[in-house]
């Protein structure tokens, strides 16, 4: 069985946070959370993900200047971008993040992570 991949969410809405974390955690993924684009980029120098799932309207650094961080930094994680007011059309970083439009439930969004894995290679 292949390793469980590594997701890291960053959304400031601690609710979301949350369901989200209970969903891959209950489908077997290794999650951590960030509460905002500044901790997600430490925790990124720290250790290695193969995912990060960001909100894009946050303070400070949005979702769009997070995505553009890690395409730098971490070329190796794929980055998907998810939000209810943003068309995700700014996503054309190299490499690319990918866009989910909220709202989404619990199936929806461990589909998409689990399609935009299978197309990387990435273990599920």
């Amino acid at each position: 069985m292949a390793a469980s991949a590594r997701i890291l969410i960053v959304d400031d809405d601690a609710q979301i946070r949350t369901f989200l974390s209970l969903t891959f955690t209950k489908a077997g993924y290794i999650v951590k959370t960030a509460g905002s684009g500044d901790d997600a980029i430490a925790q990124c120098a720290a250790e290695p993900f193969d995912v990060v799932i960001s909100d894009v309207l946050m303070p400070r650094m949005n979702g769009h200047q997070l995505a553009q961080w890690l395409a730098r930094h971490c070329p190796d994680t794929l980055t998907i971008l998810m939000s209810g007011w943003d068309p995700g059309q700014q996503c054309a970083y190299s490499p690319p993040c990918r866009f989910i439009a909220k709202p989404f439930d619990g199936r929806q969004i461990l589909s998409f992570v689990a399609n935009v894995l299978a197309e990387s290679g990435e273990p599920r």
